[in-house]
This record gives structure tokens, sequence and C-alpha cells, in this order.
């Protein structure tokens, strides 16, 4: 049996590199997909999709939101001993609705207006998936004594 205070920490360190991974990733495609037309104008725009508002703040809230959700998650597989995919199941759509709730919330209030609502969706509950099967594999290899 694991103190609460180290399962929260490993959780919390387990998401956060989750995070990381994807988020890398995510950004490396993108600037793969851009720089296919031209390299110059391609890094171009790439540069000037991370200016926009919107996505640094949908991208910092969902750090904040995976890294709280992972001390929760590193409490319920480490001290609990639940299930961890249907922790990933459940993380994953808390982590959906809060960046969900927050772009709703700032595209309401900025009165912007978003065509493609279904594909925004279907991307982030891929990124949430991804980044919390990632977190709940470690979560789980961390609880064996294997914490790398």
């Amino acid at each position: 049996m694991m103190l609460v205070k180290q399962a929260r920490s490993i959780g919390g360190r387990k998401a956060v590199a989750g995070f990381l991974w994807i988020f890398l990733l995510m950004e490396g495609l993108l600037l793969y997909v851009q720089t296919r037309e031209g390299f110059a104008y391609g890094v171009r725009m790439f540069l000037a999709l991370q200016s926009d508002r919107l996505s640094i703040g949908v991208v910092v809230v969902m750090f904040f939101t995976v890294f709280l959700l992972g001390r929760v998650a590193g409490k319920e597989i480490l001290v609990d001993e639940s299930n961890h995919i249907v922790v990933a199941l459940t993380h994953t759509l808390f982590t959906l609705l809060v960046c969900l709730a927050f772009i709703w919330v700032v595209t309401y209030v900025s009165h912007i207006y978003i065509h493609e609502w279904w594909t925004g969706v279907a991307l982030l509950a891929l990124i949430s998936g991804c980044i919390w099967m990632i977190a709940v594999r470690g979560i789980k290899r961390a609880g064996k004594g294997d914490g790398r």
C-alpha cells in the first residue's frame, strides 16, 4: 500500500509527462502539415497559429486539468486500486468537458463563431484519450516498482 501523498505525486508527474509527449507530437505533426506546400510559408503559418489566444488558452487549461486530475488518478490507481482503464476513460471525459466548457465560454464572450465544432471535439477527445492512456500506464507501472 502506498501513501496518498506519494500516489498523488506520481500521478501528477506521469500525467504531465503524458501531456508533454502528446503536445510535442501534435506540434510536430502540425509543423509537418504546414510545411508541405513550402517551407518558409509553412513555418510562417505555423508561427501564426502558435499566437492564437484561444489555442494557447486551451493548452493551458488542458495542462492544469491534466495535472490536477493526474493527482486524483494516482490516488485512485495506486491507493484505491481502481481499474486504470476506467480511470483513463473517466478522466478523458472530464478533461474533454473542461476544455469544451472553456472554449464555449471564450467563444460566446468574444463572439467567435466556430464552423467545425465536431472536428474540434473529435480532435480534443483523441488528444485527451492519448494523454490519459499514457498517464495511467505510467502510473500503473510506477505502482509496480518500475518508476520510469
